[in-house]
């Protein structure tokens, strides 16, 4: 059956997009949308201060990013050289230190149980293979090669202007709810979409600078 919830069509004008909080942008083809609804959406983030997550999937690239407005939320610079698709072999995602400290990676009620949670959770298998992130990206989990000999971002945040994005280098997320349901996999979503939907008026932001990216 139809999902009740679900809108007909994506908010095109900026008026419509200004009654979100934030969006999902999944693995679609971007010209599906247009230039003028990409450009509202870019502004929707750094001028509007709304949340964006972008998921990255097998189906479409990264390409059509090069030239539309949204390459400037992405994390990592659009080149061979800085992405290119990741092998189907098998990897776990585990949390930086950062992102342990980052409250909606909290998948337990305390740290001990959330470091467990995340050891037990089942591995993904396609990832897009991110070399290097932009300047002032937050790297708050990584794949984790089976043997544990390399580590490359797959969550990341940034702020763009007013608003923050939120990207994940894989889609397969969903292997979470494996015999476990929403348990693990409905929870970081609803704490995820939280954080990206906490608008703030652009004109009070204000911008800190750090020489770390952790502080006890």
């Amino acid at each position: 059956a139809a999902d009740r919830t679900a809108i007909r069509h994506f908010p095109l004008t900026r008026d419509e997009l200004d009654t979100y909080d934030a969006i999902i942008l999944g693995d679609l083809n971007l010209r599906a949308l247009g230039p003028t609804t990409l450009a509202n959406l870019e502004a929707f983030v750094s001028e509007h201060g709304g949340g964006l997550a972008i998921v990255a999937g097998d189906r479409f690239g990264f390409a059509e990013f090069a030239e539309s407005p949204l390459v400037e939320c992405l994390p990592f610079e659009l080149t061979e050289e800085a992405v290119s698709p990741g092998s189907n072999l098998p990897f776990r995602i585990r949390p930086s230190a950062l992102g342990f400290a980052t409250p909606f990676l909290q998948l337990a009620d305390t740290p001990a149980e959330n470091a467990t949670v995340w050891e037990q959770l089942p591995p993904a298998y396609w990832r897009l293979a991110i070399d290097k992130t932009k300047p002032g990206v937050r790297v708050l989990a990584e794949a984790l090669a089976a043997d544990g000999s390399q580590r490359t971002p797959v969550i990341t945040s940034h702020f763009l202007g007013a608003g923050q994005v939120l990207f994940h280098g894989t889609d397969e997320l969903h292997r979470w709810r494996f015999r476990r349901g929403d348990v693990f996999f409905g929870r970081y979503w609803q704490q995820a979409i939280r954080t990206l939907a906490r608008r703030e008026n652009a004109e009070q932001r204000q911008e800190f600078t750090s020489d770390r990216p952790l502080y006890q």
